[in-house]
């Protein structure tokens, strides 16, 4: 069976096929080109139930629902405020997306999602972007939560995005 087409990022040259979207970053399953043992993950050793703050710049925000583990973090670089989002958004082609699967938590990433709509972020600095696009998204605060409000929407009427 042929190769599925990779994206110019994709470094595997192993005979498995690379599972990235065309136009993704690659996530093939090997932790090198030249190897060939697939990669390994790591046991989670807890997650984080209520916000916190380290230091005076960084705030640790859980975001459950895409994952029970999701966690956000919004940081104050004295000039921005960079929101890291993991898991929970995407920007594709200009659009703020979620990732709800079907092993998603609906109302908790429902929850999460108007958690992130109320913070005071103005980078936005999503896990994934399309091929060619940025890889922040600088917002003001009205643009943000417009944007957000848009992906409630979407998720409350059933769509995984």
């Amino acid at each position: 069976m042929p190769s599925a087409p990779r994206p110019a990022s994709c470094s595997t040259t192993a005979t498995r096929r690379c599972t990235a979207p065309r136009g993704w970053t690659c996530r093939c399953s090997y932790t090198r080109a030249t190897e060939r043992r697939p990669a390994r993950g790591f046991p989670v050793s807890g997650t984080f139930t209520h916000r916190q703050l380290i230091d005076d710049d960084l705030e640790v925000i859980p975001t459950p629902g895409h994952t029970p583990g999701t966690t956000s973090y919004l940081w104050d670089s004295g000039t921005h405020r960079f929101l890291f989002t993991g898991d929970s958004l995407w920007v594709e082609y200009g659009e703020w997306k979620a990732v709800v699967l079907g092993s998603s938590d609906r109302a908790a990433s429902l929850h999460s999602l108007r958690l992130i709509s109320d913070l005071d972020f103005d980078v936005l600095v999503p896990w994934a972007a399309m091929k060619g696009e940025p890889s922040v998204n600088v917002v003001n605060h009205d643009d943000a939560r417009t944007r957000i409000d848009a992906v409630i929407a979407r998720v409350e009427a059933g769509g995984g995005y």
